[in-house]
């Protein structure tokens, strides 16, 4: 938990209207948070919402070519 702290941004698009699939992005504020696993629980907190709120069980991520 990022203890109610800005350690990043998250978004989503949708990709597919017909198909039910949204597109997600992330960044982290910087190299400290790397590691801390805020990145998985806001994709699993908004993943959720999206199937409960929009009904959208499909997501892609592409995640940087730089992203080691």
């Amino acid at each position: 938990l990022a203890q109610a702290r800005d350690v990043g941004f998250i978004s989503h698009e949708r990709l597919d209207v017909l198909n039910d699939v949204a597109t997600l992005d992330l960044w982290l504020a910087d190299t400290s948070q790397v590691g801390r696993g805020y990145g998985s629980e806001a994709i699993g907190l908004l993943c959720g919402w999206l199937q409960a709120q929009r009904g959208i069980s499909r997501f892609l991520l592409r995640p940087s070519r730089r992203n080691v």
